[in-house]
């Protein structure tokens, strides 16, 4: 699987469990009246998760950044299979004759 797809994926997955964590029931879990560092321990819990969300689409972006666009990775394994000139594309105005 190319990697902007496993990217993508990551990014979904991401998504979704954000959903789960941000999820009422689960918000409930949290909000027993506990403090922690003088917040309930409520706000921690939303604060840290929300602080780990960000951080993990911050690291899922800079790899989308990182990895090259899949028409320059057409055109690289097709030059590698073909003649060396990277012109196995047909060009843009459509085949010629």
């Amino acid at each position: 699987m190319p990697q902007r797809r496993e990217t993508a994926d990551r990014s979904v997955g991401l998504f979704l469990l954000a959903a789960l964590l941000f999820n009422p029931p689960v918000l409930t879990l949290f909000g027993a009246g506990e403090t922690v560092f003088g917040l309930p321990l409520s706000y921690f819990y939303i604060f840290v998760v929300w602080a780990l969300v960000i951080w993990l689409m911050a690291r899922i972006a800079e790899r989308w950044r990182k990895s090259p666009p899949a028409v320059a990775r057409a055109a690289d394994r097709d030059d590698e299979l073909g003649d060396g000139r990277g012109d196995s594309l047909p060009p843009a105005n459509g085949p010629a004759g």
